[in-house]
């Protein structure tokens, strides 16, 4: 997909964010120590806010709102950890048999739980919110954003359908829709480097990797 929300992607931010793939080679272990760092910081962080949190006296909407959020970053963290391990190979039918848990099952579990916040009105709401600050979002097309939201999620659902084993389509599937979601958050924020989630870079650099690593394993 080349086009979100009626903005032509360009690219920018993906194109330089797959800089490492060219010539001088992808130093896929430094980001994987990156990766791991970043995850630690953010557990630490989000410790430290709840804790302070179960200090106060919140709101029945607040402490909603709050759980809720930390839902999504879990989910986020359990999506950026799979990446990070399937960097040391992808488990295929036969590895799975071995294993206590499904991680193709999980993975496509969490990547299900990550399209599905398209259809939660806060994150619509948010999205909308980034074009009406950039002049983008009135009320005579409001309609046709909300269209495009919705076209993005069912889109992302339709790839997601065809991961249903553990082999090189599965896998292509879902490395395909975190990509693509990743590239969509990138849209929303007009490419700019400085307002893009770190964790959203994070799963755009390894799903691009890992692709082309099963793209190789079907060849």
């Amino acid at each position: 997909m080349s086009v979100y929300l009626g903005i032509e992607t360009k690219e920018s931010l993906a194109l330089k964010l797959q800089d490492p793939f060219h010539e001088q080679g992808f130093q896929i272990e430094a980001l994987r120590r990156e990766a791991l760092d970043y995850l630690n910081r953010e557990e630490m962080t989000r410790a430290a806010v709840l804790d302070t949190r179960m200090r106060e006296s919140v709101s029945q909407e607040e402490a909603f709102c709050y759980f809720r959020s930390k839902e999504r970053l879990n989910n986020t963290k359990l999506i950026i950890q799979y990446l990070v391990k399937f960097c040391d190979g992808l488990p295929d039918e036969a590895d799975i048999m071995d294993d206590i848990v499904n991680p193709f099952e999980q993975m496509r579990e969490f990547t299900a739980f990550h399209i599905h916040q398209l259809e939660e009105k806060d994150v619509v709401d948010a999205i909308l919110r980034e074009h009406e600050q950039l002049g983008l979002l009135k009320e005579s097309n409001r309609w046709y954003y909300l269209g495009q939201v919705r076209k993005c999620h069912q889109e992302m659902q339709r790839i997601l359908e065809r991961a249903i084993l553990p082999n090189a389509d599965g896998y292509t599937a879902l490395f395909t829709v975190l990509r693509d979601i990743s590239r969509f958050w990138f849209s929303v924020r007009n490419d700019n480097l400085k307002r893009c989630r770190r964790s959203d870079m994070f799963i755009y650099q390894f799903s691009a990797y890992l692709l082309k690593r099963a793209d190789k394993a079907s060849r």
